[in-house]
């Protein structure tokens, strides 16, 4: 299942990204190995990746070992075909149905379904916004529709529009943040973090190092203790083992 346009009650699963730390690869050098997890702690693959991003749409943008491009799998770990060896993606709402793709120095169009919609024929594209792009191909920027057709509209835009339609790529794990939920509080003491839920009751006594905030998932906390990374419900349920160097939320909900 591909997300849809999320309401709080109707919302795609979250995705971690989970990593060791492996000496073995580089003589003199520490790199980090991930898995990918779902919020039920099961592993998406049996095999560690390089690095890995979750869009607005659950696209699972992954690198391979050592890899220079990337592959696209759904939440499932289900590979679209026809994305395969791609050098980066543009960012997209949940409320668009195209987005924009690299592949070889040039940009083309997919719909959710990984179908291409648009060929690759662009040097830069932005974001589709309101079912409008603007691109650029050779000297000439200009704006397209869903269907690849040249529309007119100016290239004088305001500085709203100059945000909703950049070039700008932008591909990154979300960090794990500091604990803000009004559903939450912490308490600290002698190095260790406890959660209450806000009207008093004891949910996490005290134990782990550091609590961290998943706002759009108030069930789940990623813990740390003693150096190492899980994830815990908020009535301390183990979801993924407390055993990895690294742990991120690599969710993208915001629509750009």
């Amino acid at each position: 299942m591909l997300a849809q346009n999320k309401n709080k009650d109707e919302r795609a699963p979250a995705i971690y990204m989970a990593g060791i730390k492996d000496s073995t690869t580089l003589k003199d050098s520490t790199v980090t190995r991930y898995f990918l997890f779902k919020e039920n702690g099961k592993k998406i693959f049996k095999r560690t990746v390089d690095w890995a991003y979750c869009n607005t749409w659950n696209w699972l943008v992954v690198r391979e070992h050592d890899a220079k491009h990337f592959n696209i799998f759904d939440e499932n770990g289900q590979p679209f075909k026809e994305l395969k060896n791609i050098s980066s993606l543009k960012q997209v709402s949940s409320k668009e149905s195209l987005i924009g793709v690299e592949r070889e120095g040039k940009f083309g169009f997919y719909n959710r379904q990984g179908k291409k919609v648009i060929d690759h024929i662009y040097n830069q594209v932005s974001p589709f916004y309101e079912e409008k792009a603007r691109v650029i191909k050779g000297l000439d920027t200009f704006f397209i529709d869903n269907k690849g057709s040249r529309i007119n509209k100016s290239n004088n835009l305001t500085a709203l529009e100059n945000q909703l339609y950049s070039f700008v790529t932008l591909m990154s794990a979300t960090a794990n943040a500091i604990f803000r939920n009004d559903n939450f509080f912490l308490e600290e003491s002698e190095g260790k973090q406890r959660l209450r839920a806000s009207g008093g009751h004891l949910l996490i006594d005290y134990y782990y190092d550091k609590i961290f905030d998943l706002k759009e998932y108030p069930g789940l906390v990623v813990v740390r203790l003693g150096g190492k990374f899980g994830v815990v419900t908020v009535r301390n349920e183990l979801v993924i083992p407390i055993e990895y160097d690294r742990l991120y939320y690599i969710n993208r909900f915001s629509n750009f």
